[in-house]
């Protein structure tokens, strides 16, 4: 469960379940708890988002909570997931995953992290993560498996960014309602592999339209020179 907090930040409060449903053990996690990276800072927005997977594949549900507001060594709001991996005696020590997408402007960050879904997005049997990103990179899929050591299979763009205006898996614009990170993932992989069927074919033409949901084969891209106002601070859910 999300929400309440933790001295000056968040915290996730863990329901463990039994075969009948609910129990009785309650497991509250925040970046005071042992095993846990970083440290409680007012701002940091731990907790923002969750979601589980079993992310390393050893049978056991990790949880992954995001810090959009987190700073990263001299960069404001880098963002990052905490994964707290799972085991057979409950939920324990986490692993940091910064932002992958590479820096657009001097000391600050992309507030990666406000919101995170787990899923098996391109059917290749691994749970990856879609999570949203202040950036011209827009939605960011870290594909799994992951590791205990911050080992990932590597990542994508999905497209969205905050400045791009158009894309085939629907309107990115900030003034309009964008698809969730699931859904942006879901149709990205549908559009890259029917693109890439078509220009495999022995008949395809020799010119093929790019997938848009790149941010580099957007119709048009009209990025700002300014840096990202910082996003409101999610509400407690």
């Amino acid at each position: 469960m999300l929400g309440g907090s933790h001295g000056k930040d968040g915290r996730v409060t863990v329901v463990y379940g039994t075969s009948a449903g609910p129990g009785t053990r309650v497991q509250t996690i925040h970046q005071d708890s042992p095993g846990i990276p970083g440290a409680v800072e007012e701002g940091d927005w731990w907790g923002a988002a969750a979601t589980t997977a079993d992310l390393d594949r050893d049978g056991y549900v990790d949880l992954v909570v995001s810090s959009p507001g987190e700073n990263v060594g001299t960069i404001r709001s880098r963002g990052g997931l905490t994964v707290v991996w799972g085991s057979a005696s409950g939920l324990g020590s986490g692993t940091v995953f910064n932002s992958p997408v590479p820096q657009e402007y001097e000391n600050q960050g992309d507030f990666f992290g406000e919101d995170v879904v787990s899923g098996d997005f391109d059917g290749d049997g691994d749970p990856g993560l879609a999570v949203t990103s202040h950036s011209q990179v827009g939605v960011v899929l870290l594909k799994g498996p992951f590791t205990r050591t911050g080992g990932k299979s590597g990542w994508d763009s999905l497209g969205g960014g905050s400045r791009t205006t158009t894309s085939t898996c629907g309107p990115t614009s900030t003034a309009a309602a964008a698809p969730s990170p699931s859904a942006r993932a879901r149709c990205w992989y549908r559009t890259t592999a029917a693109t890439r069927a078509a220009t495999s074919s022995p008949s395809a033409t020799s010119t093929r339209t790019a997938t848009a949901t790149s941010p580099s084969a957007a119709a048009t891209s009209p990025f700002s020179t300014a840096a990202p106002a910082a996003p409101t601070r999610p509400a407690s859910r």
